[in-house]
């Protein structure tokens, strides 16, 4: 076999698969150094066409390079985020009509603090439209038409209307946090209010307590809130006493008895100062006081009246 003649493509598939063997073959010198070249060329065509590829384990290249599975992790991300913002359209697809325009309505409110009248009459939308309907959006209307009412009761605390501003809001029918935080600090020894202004925020806090919606913005149902008010109700009481029994002491019985009405009927005390007015009031014969001072007690209780002053006498 070896003295047939081979045909120089022949030789090039031998020297392809077998480049061993060429030797056995008589080439001449040119038809090997052309048949070394194009077994080069095919050798580095092979290799750029390899490139970017990764092996397996069994040594074979995998055409499922990096770039691949990137460009699917993208693919996937672009279409979850189609179908969150569908999502989202279809659901305000689905609002009624009354519950947008409610939510606009209060928001258009919020720049400019609303009269009683148009939270009453805002209160009563809600409570007639946004149950029925059944808003999706009932928590975030809500919590705007709680934002007018602790404006509208800032404002009156401004104007020291502070009766007016515990009734505002505690008529809010839910807990919201901002009043409740507002209340606390207003109450807070470093208020800069006077014992006589958070004697009535507080006073009124109780009276708002009793009635039926029981303020919840300041509920004392709940603990923390109930024994807080009454240690600052503890503190304001004894300044009262103690600036009564100093009025007292230098013959100023008249201020002294408005200082010791200005004293709630929480006070541990209380029970011992009505005696002492009562001592003032009934002591006819000046045992302990002149007539003319007796009749500056008599006329200042009166004047104040009983439903205003828990300390007043049992006469």
């Amino acid at each position: 076999m070896n003295n047939y003649p081979l045909s120089d493509e022949e030789k090039l598939s031998i020297k392809e698969n077998f480049p061993d063997k060429l030797n056995n073959y008589p080439l001449s010198d040119k038809k090997r150094l052309s048949i070394k070249k194009i077994s080069q060329t095919s050798r580095n065509i092979s290799k750029t066409n390899n490139n970017n590829k990764m092996d397996t384990q069994d040594g074979k290249n995998n055409s499922q390079g990096p770039n691949q599975v990137y460009s699917f992790i993208s693919l996937l991300s672009v279409c979850v985020v189609i179908i969150a913002v569908i999502s989202q359209s279809w659901n305000r697809f689905r609002i009624p009509p009354i519950c947008n325009y409610l939510l606009t309505e209060v928001k258009s409110k919020i720049a400019s603090v609303a009269s009683e009248e148009q939270l009453e009459i805002i209160n009563k939308f809600i409570q007639d439209k946004i149950q029925n309907e059944q808003c999706p959006s009932s928590d975030e209307v809500y919590g705007e038409f709680y934002e007018l009412f602790y404006q509208h009761g800032q404002e009156k605390v401004k104007n020291t209307k502070f009766k007016e501003a515990i009734q505002t809001w505690c008529s809010v029918t839910g807990n919201y946090g901002k009043i409740t935080e507002e209340i606390t600090k207003l109450i807070s020894p470093n208020s800069g209010l006077l014992k006589a202004e958070k004697r009535k925020l507080i006073n009124e806090i109780f009276k708002q307590n009793q009635s039926e919606n029981k303020c919840p913005s300041y509920s004392l149902d709940d603990q923390q809130n109930k024994k807080y008010l009454f240690q600052q109700l503890e503190q304001i009481n004894k300044f009262y006493d103690k600036k009564a029994k100093s009025q007292s002491s230098e013959y100023y019985y008249q201020e002294a008895v408005r200082s010791y009405c200005q004293i709630s009927n929480h006070y541990s005390q209380l029970p011992q100062i009505k005696l002492r007015l009562e001592d003032w009031y009934k002591d006819e014969f000046e045992v302990l006081i002149l007539r003319e001072q007796r009749e500056e007690i008599i006329n200042t209780l009166n004047k104040i009246g009983k439903n205003n002053c828990p300390a007043f006498p049992d006469i």
